[in-house]
């Protein structure tokens, strides 16, 4: 049963982004004119298809009724999605394109760290290494090469 709920989710991912753009083209709008309106339409159509499949398997839909249930919610709202949107929208106004988007590569890795240091939580050892070659991917990526018209500054995407 997991199998099929994780391919029907990521398929309506999928027809989620398909839809948003159909319904920007049949609009007569530029995608780039119209990002927000793409996103509001892509997280409106995940929102559907959660709540039917979320309906459909019989999931508890109670509200939490102390702070302890509710201050989850609330942190990941407001400091792991607004906060961390905020944050990059910023940081790719600083920084070049090509670098802010290592963000999005060094972040899980810095979750496996912190679940490991300030958890207590078990990987494997294969977790770590991976870990390692991504930050060592990621160095490597971020150094400016000798003998490229990108030497002595940082690579940007054009």
């Amino acid at each position: 049963m997991n199998q099929i709920v994780q391919y029907t989710a990521s398929r309506a991912t999928a027809i989620g982004a398909l839809a948003s753009g159909l319904v920007l083209r049949l609009a007569g709008l530029r995608l780039t004119t119209a990002v927000g309106l793409a996103l509001a339409i892509g997280a409106v159509a995940g929102f559907v298809v959660c709540a039917i499949v979320s309906l459909a398997l019989g999931e508890d839909h109670s509200l939490p009724t102390t702070f302890a249930g509710w201050w989850p919610i609330v942190y990941l709202t407001l400091a792991g999605s607004l906060g961390a949107y905020v944050l990059y929208t910023w940081l790719v106004q600083h920084w070049p394109v090509t670098n802010a988007s290592m963000v999005g590569v060094v972040v899980p890795v810095l979750a496996v760290i912190l679940g490991a240091v300030a958890k207590q939580e078990q990987r494997s050892p294969e977790s770590y290494v991976g870990a390692v070659v991504v930050l060592i991917a990621v160095l490597v990526a971020l150094q400016p090469w000798a003998g490229t018209g990108y030497a002595g500054k940082a690579a940007v995407a054009k």
